[in-house]
């Protein structure tokens, strides 16, 4: 019986971790669809930041800012907090850019992934 159950849980975790792929999958094949739109440079920044939260494991507590040739991109409710993650970008022709997403509440270390 316990041998089932350690299937049945790696099977939900199988399951789970599928899901959050797919989540940052299909964020990056929207960021591929509105960058293809060609459409400025500010509305291509502010649709990405928008659609950042949604490939993060939990959403609703998820803000996303894009900083860019001085301007900046955020989601609506946007805050700073100290649960963050970050990444700089350059473009093909050398300005440089800042990605931040933050959850707006503490997860256990468990959560983490």
């Amino acid at each position: 019986m316990k041998k089932n159950l350690s299937t049945e849980e790696n099977l939900r975790k199988l399951l789970y971790e599928q899901r959050e792929r797919l989540k940052e999958l299909a964020c990056i094949n929207q960021t591929t669809s509105i960058l293809k739109e060609g459409k400025p440079i500010d509305d291509t920044l502010h649709q990405i930041a928008l659609i950042l939260p949604g490939a993060w494991q939990y959403p609703e507590y998820t803000v996303a800012r894009i900083k860019f040739d001085g301007m900046e991109f955020s989601t609506p409710g946007f805050s700073e907090t100290q649960w963050r993650q970050g990444q700089s970008f350059d473009t093909i022709d050398n300005n440089r850019g800042f990605i931040e997403v933050f959850y707006t509440k503490e997860f256990t270390s468990m959560d983490e992934g």
